[in-house]
């Protein structure tokens, strides 16, 4: 690069002017001296930072809206159907019911999906204890009627 036949260098030559950048000029600029104010230099930053603090609380909020929103939805899509109280798996070896405490509702269900009819009755709160054959669905609805004073409907 010694030579001044090297086209890049005669480039810069050709081009380059006396006094048109100087190095220091442009750091004393770009520096503000000490007796300067600094209000619009401080305000600038100030805004800045205030803007990237403001939109990264924004990020934030937004992010844990969305998570929020997927973990709702997300549980909305599980809730399902609660499987049906069967209070007597054993009935078909045994041949019979046996309820201890058990809710009133609960056991007109499983009698009325052992039995393949439709039971019911008004709501209530009431429970059983009692012990039943499964052979005679009439006799069960009418020990129940009787004893808990409820009215049971029964439909083939």
């Amino acid at each position: 690069m010694n030579e001044l036949n090297d086209k890049k260098l005669n480039f810069v030559l050709k081009f380059y002017r006396e006094g048109a950048f100087n190095p220091k000029k442009a750091i004393a600029q770009f520096h503000t001296s000490e007796d300067e104010p600094h209000t619009n230099r401080y305000g600038y930053r100030w805004a800045v930072t205030f803007a990237t603090a403001f939109a990264s609380i924004v990020i934030v909020f937004a992010a844990g809206f969305s998570i929020t929103k997927a973990v709702i939805h997300h549980n909305r899509q599980q809730e399902t159907v609660p499987a049906p109280v069967v209070l007597n798996p054993d009935v078909a070896a045994t041949h019979t019911f046996v309820y201890e405490d058990a809710p009133l509702p609960d056991v007109i269900n499983e009698l009325s999906d052992y039995f393949g009819c439709t039971i019911s009755c008004p709501p209530t709160r009431k429970h059983l204890t009692a012990t039943f054959p499964d052979d005679d669905l009439d006799l069960i609805v009418s020990i129940i009627e009787s004893v808990l004073n409820v009215d049971i409907t029964v439909e083939k």
